[in-house]
């Protein structure tokens, strides 16, 4: 609904309120359903403080314990991406890949490996087209509305 440079750190405090204000400005507060964010602890806080600020400055009842959903598919990456590094399946983020676009990734004299550690590898493969930090560097949150 509103794209906004905020200024300074990216508290759950300052995002309760930028967001009320975007909320205020677009006159939705007694509309808002419920949230939907990654399971960043400064997005809890944001709901945390929304819930008080709408109950002091509107009258309005939204209880960010029951309204504040966390995005499954943002949990379920987390939770593969740290099972990958666990079986060493992953390059950590920092490795450095020196592989030019179009370069192969190995020699060929290299032998795949087989069965499951084939898959892995596929899997460590395809990761590295998208590095994990460029796609955690955008948290999306998301407004449900009630009509």
């Amino acid at each position: 609904m509103d794209f906004r440079h905020i200024q300074g750190r990216h508290t759950g405090e300052h995002l309760g309120q930028e967001l009320f204000e975007v909320l205020e400005y677009y006159d939705i507060s007694a509309k808002l359903f419920c949230i939907t964010s990654d399971s960043a602890g400064n997005c809890g806080k944001m709901c945390e403080v929304l819930t008080k600020i709408l109950r002091d400055e509107k009258g309005i009842k939204w209880n960010h314990r029951e309204r504040y959903i966390r995005c499954m598919n943002h949990v379920i990456n987390l939770a593969v991406q740290e099972f990958l590094k666990s079986i060493k399946a992953l390059a950590p983020e920092d490795e450095d890949n020196d592989v030019e676009d179009g370069e192969q990734a190995m020699d060929d004299n290299v032998t795949l490996p087989e069965g499951f550690a084939l898959a892995m590898w596929k899997i460590r493969e395809l990761t590295k087209v998208l590095p994990v930090s460029y796609i955690h560097s955008y948290a999306s949150i998301f407004l449900f509305l009630t009509y």
